[in-house]
Order: C-alpha cells, then sequence, then structure tokens
C-alpha cells in the first residue's frame, strides 16, 4: 500500500522584501495575496522581516488567505529558542527552522544544544529543524554531517547554496562532496530554494552560463525528495520553500537595480518542484 504524502510549497518572507531603489515594499496583506494566487501553500517567515506586523495581525493575514507558515529563527541560546517556540505557537506554525547562532569547536559539543531545543520543541508541538547556514550551528558540511549520526532524531532543512559557496564545491561534483550532500539530504525534510555558484551565493537561474548550476541544484533537490519519499511516515509533508533573497544576496548593478526577477524565479522553483514531486509520487504507484 502505498504512503499518504504531502508536499507543501512555501515562499519566505525574507525573500519577499524589494530593497528596490525606486519602488515601496509590499505590505504583508499584499504579499499574501500574490502568494496565495500564485500557488503556494504558505509562508516562511522571519519575525524580523521589516514588514512584518505583530503575531496577531500576522496570524490574521496568513488565515485570510488561507496559507499556512513556518517561522525562521536565528537563536543563540535555549532562551531563545523558547521564545521562538511561543511565537509558533501563537501564529500556528507547521514547524520552527532552526539556525542556530551558537560555534561548538566539535559535532560532539554541539549534541546538548541540538537534544535540548529539540526536546523543547517536542514539549510544545512544534517540529523543530536546523537548517544548513553559513554563519551558524550547521555551517560546514563535514561538521553537519558528522553531527547526523550523534543525532539521529534531527531533521534538516537543506539549503545546498551555502556549501556549495561555503567549500566551493567545482563542478563536476566530486565523489566526496557528493557523498556529504547525499547524507544531508537523507536526513532533510524540507529544502530551501536557491541557486548558487562555487563564487556567488544566488545566481539568476535564466543566464546561459548558469545552466550547470540549476541542473545540479535541480537534481539534489529531487534526491532529497526522492529520499523523504522512501523513508517518510504515512501522512508526513515535505516543504519547499522559495528563498530567493534580496540584496546583498540578489546580484545588482551600479544603480542598485537587480538583474533577475526574483518574483517570477520564485514561481519557476514552484512548477518545477511540483513536477517534480509529481513524478516521483508517480514512480511508486
Amino acid at each position: 500500500m502505498e504512503k499518504n504524502l504531502n508536499l507543501d510549497i512555501f515562499h519566505s518572507t525574507w525573500a519577499m522584501e524589494r530593497r528596490h531603489p525606486k519602488l515601496p515594499e509590499w505590505s504583508l496583506a499584499e504579499q499574501c495575496e500574490m502568494v496565495a494566487s500564485a500557488g503556494f501553500q504558505g509562508f516562511n517567515i522571519d519575525p524580523e522581516t521589516p514588514f512584518i506586523p505583530d503575531v496577531k495581525s500576522c496570524r490574521a493575514a496568513l488565515a485570510n488567505a488561507g496559507l499556512g507558515c513556518s517561522i525562521c529563527a536565528f537563536p543563540a541560546s535555549l532562551e531563545d529558542v523558547r521564545a521562538s517556540l511561543n511565537y509558533c505557537v501563537e501564529i500556528d506554525a507547521k514547524a520552527l527552522v532552526i539556525n542556530a547562532r551558537i560555534f561548538p569547536f566539535s559535532p560532539e559539543d554541539a549534541v546538548p544544544f541540538v537534544e535540548n531545543a529539540l526536546e523543547l520543541g517536542r514539549n510544545a508541538d512544534v517540529a523543530v529543524q536546523f537548517e544548513t547556514h553559513r554563519f551558524t550551528l550547521t555551517n560546514d558540511l563535514l561538521f553537519t554531517y558528522q553531527l547526523l549520526d550523534l543525532c539521529p532524531d534531527l531533521d534538516l532543512v537543506a539549503d545546498l547554496s551555502h556549501y556549495v559557496v561555503g567549500r566551493e564545491i567545482p563542478l563536476p561534483v566530486d565523489k566526496f562532496h557528493q557523498n556529504l550532500i547525499s547524507g544531508i539530504l537523507s536526513r532533510c525534510v524540507s529544502i530551501q530554494g536557491r541557486v548558487a555558484s562555487r563564487e556567488q551565493i544566488q545566481v539568476p537561474i535564466h543566464f546561459p552560463q548558469h545552466q550547470p548550476w540549476v541542473s545540479q541544484f535541480y537534481q539534489w533537490w529531487e534526491q532529497g525528495m526522492r529520499s523523504f519519499i522512501e523513508r517518510a511516515a504515512e501522512g508526513s509533508t515535505f516543504n519547499f520553500t522559495c528563498e530567493l533573497g534580496p540584496p546583498d544576496y540578489a546580484i545588482t548593478d551600479s544603480q542598485g537595480f537587480e538583474l533577475s526577477d526574483r518574483w517570477s524565479e520564485g514561481n519557476v522553483f514552484r512548477e518545477q518542484i511540483d513536477r517534480t514531486w509529481n513524478k516521483l509520487v508517480n514512480e511508486r504507484e
């Protein structure tokens, strides 16, 4: 009997920041209308994003648009984790995505924080996941790979762009690094969508010179989804979040104008992920 699994495609509130030299920012209500109309199921919310209102107003805006949400946090302590979990409960978030601003010297030293954060999440009935991100606990690919064996309950949100840049991984990807990335993808329950090159954290996906990297990231994303489908429990949901960041992630010209349309690119990702998910699910039927 085939498992009943679900796919949620979210957008990131941080990625909806325009930071345009001449155009105003969209309000959260405007963004909710755009995202819902485009076919996204929700938002990954960074409460520190400038346009995010108080939690009550934010929850109302999401509900009016029929959108779910997850919360992105950058805790530097377990007290910060508790505060973020309280926010999750108030806004009815599906998950807390942690980018921990702690820097232990070894994976073994990281275990207490990770295990305690996961326990706090279980007590609050909120799924706690750790994102792979530079300048956080998971900054290094090797470190994070080793941490997975030490924390068997650790679920990852895989943003592979940080590892491609952080380790200057070349194309074609060598076997050593592919094995490490496969290990990350074997534990991911969510993917943050962005395409990087070994020199740039975020590249315009329509430029011809970037197509080899676009193809590589699409392959990795498919690998992560296939892994999830094979190991997930009945009724589980995989999340893909479009996270094309504003400047300075987005490349700009001398006047501050971006070289590509991030909103359009996010919709390309949404369509790609939907096609890939349906293909993988149909393969199992």
